[in-house]
């Protein structure tokens, strides 16, 4: 963590005094409790200004920017980068604030859990700070955030890697009626099944890669730096055995990313997570070992591989710290509310071109049918692709589908540099989806 103080604004870029000003929130710590029974659910409000003074006017042109609610956290995190302004100088100051949504609290207005204006000649650009905020009516209380500002645009291109799970116990269990199965426990894990579909999946990759197959979306795939993946079990299963040819890379980043978790439909058990913080790798090596012995005794093929643990210990899981699943139903704008904030607040700023996505099905689904762009539409509507713009919004991929997805992020960096926040309409960002490995989409 930087402890910058104020620098010298010539040892910036030159091009810095006009450049724009994006801000990623990584995380809050020992935030406040302002509620009876539980914690804070904090979120985050950021304006530009004038001056290093909140009292200053708002820059022209800049926007409010918020990250979003954490429900019942005392030290959530966001990891997430927003636009706050076309430009900015050397003499702005960021006002950070921080709040408790409180909507049935006393007036039905949130709770203000204290500001710190923070001059942007002291956030030299791509370097994490630490800055403490304390309650207005609790000042020895220290609260902390951790802020990077970044001054320049993210490519405006991604190519992304969509990877469904194997089958899982709730999958089969929803076939079959195995109601029992589907309430004894929370974030089912693989079946053999499953783990048959994951090696399978990791048997073409790798056949891909001795052949050194001549496809452009295939190519993408195995030469991908990062595999992200949903925290929920399957998921995590799915990535180390399916990915395990890319691994050879020792370089290859493994990240576990609350936001690609699964929709959580009423009553979905599969979709509730267990654990967090480091108790989630060792709840994942367990689960690991359970799964490993499900398949010797069922004589499906050789045994796992040890090595199987150490991409484990590999995960960066540092976005589930704390409670990254949600206890309640989401319909199809909250789900598609959280796919804005994985594709456009961090996916676009990774500064990898290409991103391996393990994930699932109804995520997957909806990211499909809330962000075709315009050209990709008119395609899928003339009959340009094997499925209807109806399957898109209907079918899943099949377990362990790969779906090769192009990403174009200019209408959204348009918008920005025209100094104005993206309409909904600029945020259809899919360009091409590219099936691979004979994936179908299912009912």
């Amino acid at each position: 963590k930087a402890t910058v103080s104020v620098l010298n604004w010539s040892a910036f870029s030159p091009s810095m005094a006009g450049a724009p000003v994006f801000l990623e929130v990584l995380r809050a710590r020992n935030v406040k409790k302002s509620d009876l029974t539980s914690e804070s659910d904090p979120y985050v409000s950021v304006t530009l200004h004038e001056t290093g003074s909140a009292t200053s006017a708002v820059v022209p042109g800049s926007v409010e920017a918020k990250w979003p609610v954490v429900d019942n956290d005392k030290h959530p995190c966001w990891f997430s980068t927003s636009w706050i302004s076309p430009c900015g100088t050397p003499g702005n100051g960021l006002l950070v604030k921080l709040w408790d949504e409180d909507p049935g609290g006393r007036f039905n207005k949130d709770d203000f859990l204290g500001e710190i204006c923070v001059p942007l000649q002291s956030l030299p650009d791509g370097v994490v700070k630490e800055v403490s905020i304390c309650p207005p009516k609790d000042p020895k209380h220290v609260q902390t955030i951790e802020l990077r500002v970044r001054r320049s645009f993210p490519a405006p291109q991604k190519r992304v890697v969509l990877i469904r799970h194997g089958e899982s116990e709730w999958n089969d269990a929803q076939s079959n009626k195995k109601f029992k199965v589907m309430l004894e426990r929370v974030d089912h894990p693989l079946t053999n099944t499953g783990v048959s579909q994951a090696l399978g999946l990791a048997e073409q990759i790798a056949a891909a890669a001795k052949d050194g197959v001549d496809d452009k979306y295939v190519q993408d795939l195995l030469q991908a730096p990062v595999v992200y993946s949903s925290p929920l079990c399957r998921a995590v299963q799915t990535a180390m055995l399916a990915c395990a040819p890319l691994a050879a890379n020792p370089k290859l980043s493994w990240e576990l990313k609350k936001n690609a978790r699964e929709k959580r439909n009423r009553g979905g058990r599969d979709s509730s997570g267990s654990h967090y913080g480091a108790k989630i790798v060792k709840y994942l090596h367990t689960e690991l070992d359970e799964l490993a012995e499900r398949w010797q005794e069922e004589g499906k093929g050789p045994p796992l591989p040890d090595a199987l643990h150490e991409l484990v210990d590999r995960l960066d899981y540092k976005e589930t710290e704390t409670q990254w699943w949600q206890d309640d139903a989401e319909d199809k704008d909250d789900a598609a509310f959280r796919a804005r904030q994985l594709f456009f607040h961090q996916i676009m700023w990774d500064p990898r071109d290409v991103v391996v996505l393990v994930g699932h099905s109804h995520f997957f689904r909806d990211f499909f049918a809330t962000y075709f762009s315009p050209r990709f539409a008119a395609k899928v509507a003339g009959g340009g692709t094997r499925y209807s713009a109806e399957d898109w919004a209907s079918k899943k991929l099949n377990n362990c589908g790969v779906a090769h997805v192009s990403l174009d992020f200019t209408p959204v960096h348009d918008a920005w540099r025209s100094g104005r926040a993206p309409a909904d309409a600029e945020y259809k960002c899919i360009e091409h989806v590219e099936l691979l490995f004979d994936t179908r989409l299912i009912k």
